[in-house]
């Protein structure tokens, strides 16, 4: 693991910060499983082939998935019956009937994104009407002329038909509660040892500061939030962009059916976005520290090795994340800093001395890089109290995260008596 401050590699400003980041930044796109046999489902596949942001779907025809561990997943978190139901997989997520209608039309661009008024409709009328339709739609539409469509499709468009899809563990269970689905990718985190003693001003109501083998640590992170949706629906000005945070981690404990359990969480003491929407929806519903500076990603790939960056910057100058790194991630080690670090699931915002908001965060366990070569540039502890930039100098430890689909939850509401 290597650390360099550079203080001479800044010349590169923020001149891309305007670019269109639609699917700029490493995402899985939308899966559409469609009915191989219909012929309405062949006409949405072409209709979206046409459009100019083709590249976000992946197409599979249902019957592909026959037997298969996905099939099983579909039939039982959707329970539909699949020989009439378009299924969507978007952030781990799976969307059926008129629910998978909307989120492809939540990639489409601005023209299209007015369909998205239906939604005010109860979605159990919306399934009703759709259901109404699937169940007639080979006698309204007939069967497809072509069972397989990519024998009447261009070279580049057959692409868009891979014959894998998303692995089973990366596809959550439905849950009412969730609020915001994304990915998270190539997490750079610089971890850093800090008294516990100045944590207590930014300490949550409800939460205790918590440690590995004894030490207190903060971690400065970079990463890529890219294909946010919220209720399923596609953000349509800032779907993708950078974060770089600073956090600390806690630890609540809790009595589940009558069993103490403790959730491990983050409190956040900065973050930084490139866009005003999101540090301002943010702030608004989770009571967090977002702010917005401008900010660049950059990837650059030499056979198997692989060179991330996040940068942001201030009028006081240009910070930057950089790391490379080559070959395939690592499984998390059980007891390890980066399962520490990693496996916590809850997020938690200071409202004041008594209350404090809580929500939860899901994904699966994250492969990590342990072996990296990370630089820093600029004076990046500037951006964060005063209290914390002598301890942000010389970093504890550090690592690459693989990431994955996430969702977080709709936050809750914590209060404590003195």
């Amino acid at each position: 693991m290597i650390l360099r401050v550079d203080d001479n590699n800044l010349s590169r400003s923020s001149e891309h910060s305007n670019i269109d980041r639609y699917h700029k930044l490493p995402c899985s796109p939308t899966f559409v499983f469609y009915d191989g046999d219909c012929a309405t489902c062949h006409f949405i596949v072409k209709f979206l082939l046409k459009r100019r942001n083709n590249q976000r779907f992946r197409f599979v025809a249902l019957q592909a998935t026959a037997g298969t561990d996905l099939e099983l997943k579909i039939r039982e978190y959707l329970d539909l019956d699949l020989t009439s139901s378009l299924v969507v997989w978007k952030n781990g997520e799976l969307w059926g009937q008129a629910s998978a209608v909307f989120a492809i039309i939540s990639e489409l661009g601005w023209a299209w994104k007015g369909l998205l008024l239906f939604r005010l409709f109860p979605l159990v009328l919306l399934n009703a009407l759709y259901n109404q339709y699937a169940t007639r739609r080979y006698q309204i539409a007939g069967r497809a002329r072509t069972p397989n469509i990519c024998d009447v499709l261009s070279p580049s468009q057959r692409t868009l038909f891979p014959n894998e899809w998303p692995e089973v563990s990366l596809t959550f269970p439905p849950r009412r509660e969730v609020f915001l689905s994304a990915q998270w990718r190539e997490l750079i985190l610089l971890n850093f040892e800090v008294p516990s003693l100045i944590l207590q001003d930014y300490l949550p109501a409800g939460v205790e500061v918590d440690n590995w083998n004894g030490q207190t640590l903060v971690s400065l992170v970079g990463f890529s939030f890219a294909g946010t949706s919220i209720l399923g629906m596609s953000l349509p000005w800032a779907s993708d962009f950078e974060e770089v945070n600073l956090r600390f981690y806690v630890k609540r404990t809790v009595v589940e059916n009558g069993i103490s359990t403790q959730r491990r969480g983050v409190v956040f003491i900065r973050e930084i976005v490139p866009f005003s929407s999101i540090a301002t929806t943010a702030n608004l519903f989770y009571g967090e520290r977002y702010t917005r500076l401008p900010m660049k990603h950059e990837t650059k790939i030499s056979g198997q090795s692989k060179e991330v960056s996040y940068q942001w910057n201030d009028k006081g100058g240009v910070c930057a994340i950089r790391a490379s790194f080559e070959g395939d991630p690592y499984p998390l080690e059980k007891g390890s800093l980066a399962e520490f670090i990693t496996e916590h699931y809850y997020g938690y915002a200071k409202k004041s001395s008594l209350t404090s908001t809580e929500y939860e965060v899901e994904h699966p366990p994250w492969r990590v890089w342990p072996d990296s070569n990370i630089r820093v540039e600029g004076d990046y502890g500037r951006f964060y109290p005063e209290v914390f930039r002598p301890y942000l100098k010389k970093p504890h430890s550090m690592f690459i995260a693989e990431g994955s689909p996430i969702r977080v939850m709709r936050g809750n509401n914590l209060s404590v008596n003195k």
